[in-house]
């Protein structure tokens, strides 16, 4: 198998996106217009006319020295194929990468085969079913919330300004996170919204937005980007209802739910609440220097 590197002019992002839509593990994360926000210089390693293609998010330390890193709202990115992919092959790739990047930090997707070295990652998902049947699954803490929650007079309104959201998280959850890019995350949500792959909801107690999410769809899969409440919204369990209604609205349109996370044991116990199972990736970390 002959890998080439290619820059990012060099890159037929046809061929790309195309190849991405067809592989085993399609995701919205490696389509080529979502490299170019989260990751203006990513490169590639291509095989076999694009049978094979692995982005390489290209980060730069001070003027010259340049890195592999994982940028913000990509989750999973790695080797993609529409074949299946053995440890040989992925291997052979990650061999592949110039060895002038001094460190490699690669959340690769879950259809690559699980490496020695590498620290497992949780991403729960739900898949479609029946609302009813969904339902039936709910843990009985999840069962106890959503009860509650629909007696607390809230207001679930879909379609809202997204900034609202990305203002309620700033002002909350993103005091404590120093690492979120929210140009990028505006950017996202702008591309998404042109190609109505957009999706948010609001959830109001009265006029006052108490909680909301941000969702991006493609293939068949919501992903939740971005979650907030307030402290009342906690108080009222808003986010259960909210959810809740989501998963009621997708399931209909046989969709997907990706909870986007967590290895945070609270988080994981509030996505399996919904019976989220587990779809693990991983993360492939190689320091040269």
């Amino acid at each position: 198998m002959n890998i080439e590197h290619l820059k990012n002019d060099q890159i037929d992002k046809k061929k790309w996106d195309e190849r991405i839509n067809n592989s085993s593990f399609p995701t919205i994360y490696a389509l080529s217009w979502y490299l170019d926000i989260v990751a203006p210089n990513w490169e590639a390693l291509v095989a076999d006319d694009y049978e094979y293609v692995f982005p390489l998010t290209v980060k730069r330390k001070l003027k010259s020295v340049k890195y592999i890193g994982v940028p913000n709202f990509c989750q999973q990115l790695g080797l993609f194929s529409k074949n299946n992919i053995h440890e040989k092959v992925l291997v052979s790739f990650l061999d592949a990468i110039p060895k002038t990047y001094i460190r490699k930090d690669l959340q690769l997707n879950h259809s690559n085969p699980m490496l020695k070295n590498s620290k497992q990652k949780d991403n729960y998902i739900l898949v479609p079913a029946a609302i009813s049947e969904i339902r039936k699954n709910y843990s009985s803490q999840t069962k106890r919330n959503l009860k509650k929650a629909q007696n607390n007079q809230l207001n679930i309104v879909a379609d809202i300004d997204f900034k609202q959201v990305i203002t309620l998280f700033q002002e909350t959850k993103g005091k404590s996170i120093e690492k979120v890019d929210y140009v990028v995350l505006e950017q996202l949500c702008i591309a998404c919204s042109s190609k109505s792959m957009m999706h948010s909801f609001g959830v109001y107690i009265q006029k006052e937005l108490v909680s909301g999410a941000l969702f991006f769809e493609f293939n068949q899969r919501w992903y939740m980007i971005l979650l907030a409440s307030s402290p009342k919204g906690k108080e009222l369990l808003a986010s259960t209802l909210l959810i809740d209604s989501v998963i009621e609205r997708i399931t209909l349109k046989e969709k997907m739910l990706d909870f986007e996370g967590s290895s945070i044991p609270s988080l994981a116990r509030f996505y399996k609440g919904f019976g989220g199972i587990n779809e693990v990736y991983q993360l492939y970390t190689k320091r040269i220097i």
